[in-house]
């Protein structure tokens, strides 16, 4: 009984990375963001435009050198996307290890550096 709670509580604590509190400021201005990210397909290695219908995809590319931004929490049109830091350190676009991406869904802008 005890694993299965521990194994529900992963669950929800899995489900919960697509939504959460996004009420923090942004801390920071990216460094060298491409003019707008991609949407990445699903294992073909090829990306499409974001689209304008308030759902955050994930994950989102920086298409000049292919990237992976993954999708941690989002409202209201807004995703707030980690790099992997095992890639880049966790120094891509000037965030520590402990920051997000905010990245405009409808459009692939960036806006800026938030705090986990």
């Amino acid at each position: 009984m005890k694993r299965s709670l521990t194994v529900f509580a992963l669950c929800l604590a899995g489900c919960a990375s697509t939504s959460g509190d996004m009420s923090g400021p942004v801390v920071g201005v990216p460094f060298d963001p491409p003019d707008h990210f991609m949407v990445a397909r699903s294992g073909i290695g090829k990306y499409d435009e974001p689209k304008a219908d308030g759902v955050c995809r994930n994950p989102m590319v920086d298409a000049r050198d292919k990237t992976e931004l993954l999708l941690r929490r989002s409202a209201g049109g807004k995703g707030d996307y980690g790099v992997d830091p095992g890639a880049f350190g966790g120094g891509k676009y000037g965030m520590t290890t402990q920051q997000f991406l905010r990245i405009d869904c409808a459009t692939g802008k960036a806006i800026g550096i938030v705090a986990q």
